[in-house]
């Protein structure tokens, strides 16, 4: 008996169901989790205000949670090729958006997160005079 002839995976044309449920997932929380954290700081301190920073805080857990199993789901599954030309009008939003690599969303949770330690750490710094 012969081994059967090496065939390599044939790339999708197009992202997988899973892929897209993800994408647009984290999209909604992300915006979802902006929303509220631009709500709640003005709040005066209540049961509202605790029930919303909880909140804050399980849906930035829960993004990280669906940011790894993103991640994951990627690492195991092909993307489809990139197209050989590229629409004016992407090309012209790339750098402000995700520029291939997620930046956008994974900058804004970073910089609430430093901003969350350094208001429980506390800071030395002194604001600048102007």
């Amino acid at each position: 008996m012969t081994p059967a002839p090496y065939e390599p995976q044939q790339q999708p044309k197009r992202y997988s169901v899973v892929a897209i449920v993800l994408h647009w997932l984290l999209a909604l929380v992300l915006l979802a989790m902006f929303v509220v954290g631009i709500y709640m700081t003005d709040l005066p301190f209540s049961p509202l205000r605790l029930k919303l920073y909880n909140w804050h805080k399980w849906a930035g857990i829960s993004f990280l949670a669906l940011t790894v199993l993103r991640l994951l789901w990627r690492a195991t599954h092909r993307p489809p090729p990139l197209p050989t030309v590229i629409e004016k009008n992407k090309l012209i939003t790339r750098p402000v958006t995700c520029d291939g690599k997620g930046s956008f969303g994974e900058a804004l949770p970073t910089a609430a997160t430093l901003r969350f330690f350094d208001d429980v750490i506390g800071s030395s710094r002194k604001p600048l005079a102007v």
